[in-house]
């Protein structure tokens, strides 16, 4: 309780800063310039950094803290997100394992992979940043200059997950757990599922520099840190029977998670993806929200806002 304040004056004095300056700064720096927090709240203001994927020297000051929230509590999707892509996608013709190699945008819109061609009217892009950033996908002619400027101008973040199933519960009631012992390996964040699914699953999370370290190290190593990090806060915690890890950075298809500002950028840059450019070609996914940057519900709403462009368009 005494970090949670001393983080509340902190962000107070952050917001107060960011008024102010007129260069942007790395979010670390301009901790450093409020005043040095005690380890306890600078552990807590790490936790706060996983919603971005990113260390707090390289989140830019404007951008921290701009993001919009819906109301009400946090809600637990019964069964995982996987139950909603379901849902979205009913009756659709969706390829799976067919990388896109190519898309031809004049005279319509031509999309290629490896084994075949394929024509439309218009086209929703929806590509993480990490892959647009990688130059994976060709596009002829190139984007328009603003899009450009918006995939180099946002960064992929870093994010890293490995859950455990226990055999059995030895976990208290608290749904978020924080190891104060300031391991330099600990996962800023752990989540207890026990609370709201029943069963003794545990996930730890980390972001930035941590998070590189933990998916290199693979979902066995990173399951021994989150297990060392348990033990420490509970004592005696049994052997997992069941490991699962995150893979993001080295995934071709995501190469990176979630995005993030870098000092220099604000969120409104964003909003060329969700232009329709040349009346056929629009780009969606949560590093085109700039709104709900970061999140699976600003992914999902861009995608809707594309939807409803191209049937205008269409329909006109």
């Amino acid at each position: 309780e005494r970090w949670e304040k001393e983080v509340e004056r902190l962000e107070e004095d952050l917001w107060k800063l960011k008024e102010k300056v007129s260069d942007d700064i790395d979010l670390q720096t301009a901790i450093d310039r409020v005043g040095k927090p005690s380890e306890g709240a600078l552990f807590l203001l790490r936790d706060l950094a996983v919603d971005y994927g990113v260390d707090l020297d390289g989140l830019g000051l404007w951008a921290w803290d701009e993001d919009d929230e819906h109301k009400g509590p946090d809600a637990w999707v019964k069964g995982g997100w996987s139950r909603v892509i379901e849902h979205l996608a009913e009756g659709l013709d969706i390829r799976l394992s067919t990388p896109v190699k190519s898309v031809r945008w004049r005279d319509g819109v031509r999309v290629w992979t490896a084994d075949e061609e394929l024509e439309a009217e218009t086209c929703i892009v929806a590509v993480p940043l990490g892959v647009l950033k990688a130059g994976n996908i060709q596009f002829d002619p190139f984007l328009p200059n603003s899009v450009r400027k918006a995939i180099a101008a946002f960064e992929p973040g870093a994010a890293h997950v490995v859950a455990v199933r226990l055999p059995h519960s030895v976990l208290p009631d608290a749904e978020i757990l924080l190891d104060a012992s300031f391991h330099p390996d600990t996962p800023h964040t752990v989540y207890n599922f026990e609370p709201i699914t029943g069963e003794p699953v545990v996930a730890g999370m980390s972001c930035g520099r941590l998070a590189a370290v933990m998916e290199a190290m693979g979902p066995e190593m990173a399951a021994e840190q989150l297990m060392a990090s348990l033990r420490r806060m509970l004592g005696d915690v049994p052997d997992p029977v069941g490991i699962v890890a995150s893979g993001w950075l080295d995934d071709p298809f995501t190469l990176g998670a979630y995005s993030y500002c870098p000092p220099g950028v604000q969120n409104d840059e964003r909003e060329p993806f969700l232009r329709l450019h040349d009346h056929k070609l629009v780009f969606v996914g949560e590093h085109a929200s700039v709104d709900y940057p970061g999140t699976l519900h600003g992914a999902l709403d861009t995608g809707k806002k594309a939807a409803k462009l191209l049937l205008r368009r269409l329909e006109a």
